[in-house]
């Protein structure tokens, strides 16, 4: 497997977390 091609899944996973963690704190009752 490609270096450049492990990065950009690892980036996809980093975006994926992220967008996740957005829901969750935009979810949240203040």
């Amino acid at each position: 497997m490609q270096n450049s091609e492990r990065f950009e899944v690892f980036k996809k996973v980093v975006n994926n977390k992220f967008n996740i963690y957005n829901s969750l704190l935009l979810n949240l009752p203040y």
